[in-house]
């Protein structure tokens, strides 16, 4: 049985692909309104329309969790469209294939990205998506990592 989420409103950043798409179907088939976010427009607009049509309250919002005005816009958008945030869920990450591995092999670039989308991000969407959950009332937030942040 899949617990009720009908009063809330959950924005999921990273949410086009992967397991933050996969948390946003099921919030949105627990009833709750769902804010998906991500760089690619045409996948956020699929899953947007994907939930819709399932009987979903859901909208995309393009957005790159790097860049606070966009992420300050996002949580505005939600709180537009829906009248208040009660859930955040920091999923958006950029670890992949080449930028994982020993520490002298990972270039500065990359090293730097790294800290501006899995750590710098997550602070923009705390500093933004706590602002409208308190002013909504109170919620939840959720921060993921992977297996990556405990393995040497």
């Amino acid at each position: 049985m899949t617990a009720s989420l009908e009063d809330q409103v959950i924005l999921v950043t990273g949410s086009t692909a992967g397991i933050g798409r996969s948390m946003v179907e099921r919030f949105a088939a627990a009833g709750a309104a769902v804010v998906i976010t991500g760089r690619t427009r045409a996948r956020g607009e699929a899953v947007e329309a994907e939930i819709r049509a399932a009987g979903g309250r859901a909208l995309f919002v393009p957005m790159d969790v790097a860049e606070e005005d966009q992420v300050a816009g996002a949580v505005a958008a939600a709180v537009g469209e829906f009248g208040r945030l009660t859930g955040l869920v920091n999923n958006a990450a950029t670890i992949q294939g080449r930028r994982d591995g020993p520490i002298t092999e990972i270039e500065t670039e990359e090293w730097l990205d790294i800290l501006r989308v899995d750590l710098t991000g997550t602070y923009f969407a705390l500093k933004h998506g706590l602002r409208a959950i308190v002013r909504s009332g109170g919620g939840s937030v959720v921060n993921i990592s992977s297996a990556a942040g405990v393995r040497g």
